[in-house]
């Protein structure tokens, strides 16, 4: 369980450096960056510590 963890927070790491590179930290879109990851915005609750 914890290595599924662990690899979704490096999908939605790696789409957010891709999505701030493409568009910039203002106009990143935290839909896009879910949709590069493929996951969806309710998985946020697993970056919560």
């Amino acid at each position: 369980m914890m290595k599924n963890k662990q690899e979704t927070i490096e999908k939605i790491k790696q789409a957010a450096l891709e999505e701030f590179y493409a568009n910039g930290y203002a106009k990143a879109s935290l839909r896009t960056i879910c949709r590069r990851a493929g996951v969806t915005k309710d998985s946020e609750s697993v970056l919560k510590k």
